[in-house]
């Protein structure tokens, strides 16, 4: 396996090297993507009356951004509020953290009592349910009754002291950090660099370029290549925490991959200088994580962040062609991740238990669904030839887990069967709907239905796509998979 995989991120150098073009509107080579289908990407640029819609919509959001200023870490107007900070550290506040006198999970007297509430009685219930205790753990029962058993008394707080209230975001958590500026990069780089692909007009590649040079090529501007000071709590030492690195979830895809794009589409505006930098970028913020103890203690945790946390080291290992990384990565996603998470009847049990419930329920399968989708994409490309080689593409979707003896592909099935209702979703919850835009559930549960049909061995039914339109809450006018129709083809000839 570990052969395979070295030689996969060999194989993706050399091709890299080598190009491969075809000719549409211009000459253009196969995007050395990882999670974007390269080869559905060239299919489709040749063939884009099957996505005429999702073109038009990509090019419509790059306009939009294209009359927005540019921002950067720069435009919070100074340093974070911590000893060893600069200004050009990203910085944002924890979002679920309030100031006592303001916290809405506090009464007037600035007390909780958790036991007094309907949620969390309902998941003492389901905790003290026998049926349900046997599809745990024993740490992981120890780890939910730890977090969720009713509180004993009410516990208060003086007025100046920061509470988490979790699943109630705080609306002060946008102000005067990088979150803002980071939100509308990622959107901008995104959108510029596939209303390029698609449409070969260099004015949306220079847009997506010039987001780019500005927040990871050019030294006066750029954002320095680490997390410490993400989800910090101003007026206390905490200047940052595990829980911040969840912030670079949407890098890989909106910023790395989209650089492969207009590399790959001979921009005039993205230079084989600037794509370097960018690369040497990713190394540096790979070697922070590695060395980070805020980055290491995220990959400890028992739930989602742990989850990307591996995913991130993952991705960014191949990207930048570190074998050795790439293998400990995807252990620490078998052993330390699915080993630990999935109970039983293949729920992910810290995401369950949690206010917006089916929301990070699908947040958390979505980093598993997406390395496994790398891996198969890896195996599609440079596997021929390998003994055994479905083993070696499937390897993320099958592995059964040494804890509880389920796989990923159980896993899915699962969270699909209550998706659709065929089974009872039993956990309690602040939203009824499994696509809701407020929570963002709508685009990670649909992302991992269609990456889920596209990559799997195996779907949990024959329609598996089409049983989304059987979801509570599903709006296809709203949905993510106009924009996953641009990096993934349903043509049969593509599969």
């Amino acid at each position: 396996m570990r052969f395979f995989i070295v030689n996969c991120v060999l194989a993706t150098y050399v091709l890299e090297a080598e190009g491969l073009s075809i000719r549409a509107l211009h000459s253009v080579d196969r995007p050395n993507t990882l999670y974007m289908d390269g080869e559905d990407m060239l299919f489709l640029r040749a063939n884009q009356d099957e996505i005429a819609d999702a073109v038009t919509d990509i090019i419509e959001r790059a306009e939009t951004y294209m009359e927005m200023d540019l921002l950067t870490v720069l435009d919070k107007g100074k340093a974070p509020p911590f000893d060893g900070a600069e200004i050009n550290d990203y910085f944002s506040f924890s979002p679920y953290y309030w100031l006592a006198n303001e916290a809405p999970c506090l009464d007037e007297d600035l007390c909780v009592n958790e036991s007094n509430t309907a949620d969390d009685m309902a998941r003492h219930e389901l905790l003290t349910d026998s049926d349900f205790k046997d599809t745990l753990t024993n740490k992981q029962y120890e780890r939910l009754y730890k977090d969720f058993a009713p509180a004993a008394e009410k516990k208060c707080y003086e007025a100046d002291v920061y509470v988490k209230c979790d699943g109630d975001v705080n609306p002060h958590a946008d102000l005067k950090h990088d979150k803002d500026a980071r939100n509308r990069m990622l959107s901008a780089i995104y959108s510029g660099s596939m209303a390029f692909w698609y449409s070969g007009e260099e004015k949306y590649a220079e847009m997506a370029s010039k987001w780019l040079q500005a927040w990871f090529v050019n030294k006066d501007t750029r954002m320095n290549p680490h997390m410490n000071f993400a989800q910090g709590i101003p007026g206390t030492d905490i200047s940052g925490q595990k829980y911040g690195l969840i912030e670079m979830q949407r890098f890989p895809l909106d910023v790395f991959e989209c650089a492969e794009v207009l590399k790959a589409g001979h921009s005039k505006h993205w230079s084989d200088s600037d794509h370097d930098k960018l690369q040497q970028w990713q190394g540096d913020f790979l070697k922070w994580m590695k060395n980070s103890e805020m980055a290491n203690e995220a990959g400890d945790t028992y739930n989602n962040h742990a989850t990307w946390e591996a995913f991130l080291r993952f991705y960014l290992s191949a990207r930048t062609l570190q074998p050795d990384d790439v293998w400990e990565a995807m252990g620490d996603i078998t052993t330390n991740v699915m080993d630990t998470q999935f109970s039983y009847d293949a729920i992910l049990p810290y995401e369950t238990f949690r206010p917006l419930s089916r929301h990070y329920y699908s947040y958390g399968l979505l980093p598993l669904v997406r390395a496994a989708s790398i891996l198969k994409q890896f195996y599609n490309r440079f596997g021929e030839g390998y003994t055994n080689p479905d083993y070696f593409g499937n390897y993320l979707f099958t592995y059964t887990n040494l804890g509880t003896h389920v796989s990923l592909l159980e896993g899915m099935s699962k969270i699909h069967s209550y998706a659709t209702e065929a089974e009872v979703y039993p956990f309690p919850d602040t939203e009824t709907d499994w696509l809701k835009l407020e929570s963002g559930s709508i685009f990670d549960y649909e992302e991992i239905v269609v990456i889920g049909t596209k990559y799997a061995p195996s779907t949990p039914t024959d329609t598996y796509l089409e049983d989304l339109k059987m979801i509570s809450g599903y709006d296809k006018s709203q949905s993510r998979k106009s924009a996953l129709r641009l990096m993934f083809s349903d043509n049969e000839s593509t599969k």
